[in-house]
């Protein structure tokens, strides 16, 4: 059962769920590791769409896949090319695998590497 959840603006969270962005960096660490809901925010990250491709907006503010965390790293100038951002001291780096998209359903995201209701839990 997923317990997690942990929400990123598009395009990353699509890219994320298609496996195409293995890690994903963050200003904070965490400990955990095990299945995560990957949810969309409301609001794109509109830079990167230009860059990396437009997401619909029907996209926006949803559940798209599932990951597994595999670990929490310091981020490395090695590893801008799969986090899409450049390196910067300080940032650590996710490590997602088993990638799986699902049916998108409309979600509100939260901040952090939440925790999933008993009614959101699936």
């Amino acid at each position: 059962m997923i317990k997690r959840g942990l929400t990123l603006k598009n395009p990353y969270a699509k890219l994320v769920v298609m496996g195409a962005k293995p890690l994903e960096s963050r200003t904070w660490h965490s400990e955990y590791l095990g299945p995560l809901l990957i949810t969309s925010s409301k609001s794109p990250d509109q830079d990167a769409e230009l860059r990396l491709g437009r997401t619909k907006p029907e996209d926006q503010g949803m559940a798209l896949g599932l990951v597994t965390m595999k670990g929490c790293r310091p981020m490395t100038r090695e590893d801008e090319d799969q986090v899409l951002a450049p390196w910067t001291p300080g940032r650590w780096v996710f490590y997602f695998v088993n990638p799986m998209p699902i049916q998108p359903f409309k979600f509100k995201g939260r901040l952090g590497l939440f925790h999933l209701t008993p009614q959101e839990q699936r």
